[in-house]
């Protein structure tokens, strides 16, 4: 296995101190990068999340849950898509946290229509995108990372994740079922005055994983709470 197919994964790629010296790395090994990405054992597989409802969070009522981006984008989802089941919602441990982006109501250009895409059942360290957005002319695999100031992942290891699971989905070809005919982009989502926020916004921060996003031709959304509401716009 090449040591470039899954650098998402190492240790120094989430590190806050040497993300940005990997990215100046891959920058410099782009084509290496390309050349060793070898996806010809990649298969699709079929979805198994059930999408009909959500049953809610009933674990707790004293609003310690942590917010996770899995918990995050299902709610997100089921918030802002039409004609599902949310008879549980009343019910929910964290229908009081929109702060959060828990019940927010979705505004702006962008809409979410899916959550836990499956790109694959080969190779490990795959996992699911987290959501998928799409506006009138794209549909994007979007890498979203809850607002939290605890063991915040790097901006390296969003696009890296993104830029992996993009050409995994590509090969499998599943994504066709949700996004029809429109055409797949990828994008990374952070909220504003979030760890990543801060870096991406700072010029003197990450300056290599920057032209990284551009080089790989990343989308870069940032999502603002306004009250029950939550705005995402592309900022890059």
């Amino acid at each position: 296995m090449s040591k470039f197919k899954w650098i998402k994964d190492r240790s120094d790629v989430n590190n806050q101190s040497t993300f940005d010296e990997v990215a100046a790395e891959l920058l410099d090994a782009l084509k290496s990068f390309d050349e060793n990405f070898d996806l010809k054992d990649i298969e699709a597989r079929e979805e198994e999340t059930d999408r009909s409802s959500c049953k809610g969070f009933l674990d707790t009522d004293d609003g310690t849950a942590k917010t996770n981006e899995r918990r995050l984008c299902k709610c997100l989802y089921f918030t802002n898509t039409e004609n599902k089941v949310k008879t549980k919602c009343d019910g929910c441990a964290l229908k009081d946290r929109q702060s959060e982006g828990y019940h927010a109501k979705v505004i702006g250009n962008f809409k979410v229509i899916y959550y836990e895409f499956v790109p694959t059942n080969k190779g490990n360290g795959i996992g699911n995108v987290d959501l998928i957005l799409a506006d009138e002319n794209f549909a994007y695999l979007t890498e979203v990372k809850p607002p939290r100031e605890e063991n915040p992942e790097t901006l390296l290891r969003m696009l890296l994740e993104i830029e992996t699971y993009y050409r995994v989905t590509v090969k499998g070809k599943q994504y066709e079922k949700v996004v029809g005919d429109k055409p797949l982009r990828k994008a990374i989502l952070f909220f504003k005055d979030s760890p990543q926020y801060k870096v991406y916004c700072d010029s003197a921060c990450g300056v290599n994983t920057k032209e990284l996003l551009k080089k790989f031709g990343i989308t870069v959304f940032c999502a603002e709470f306004t009250g029950t509401e939550v705005l995402i716009k592309a900022i890059g």
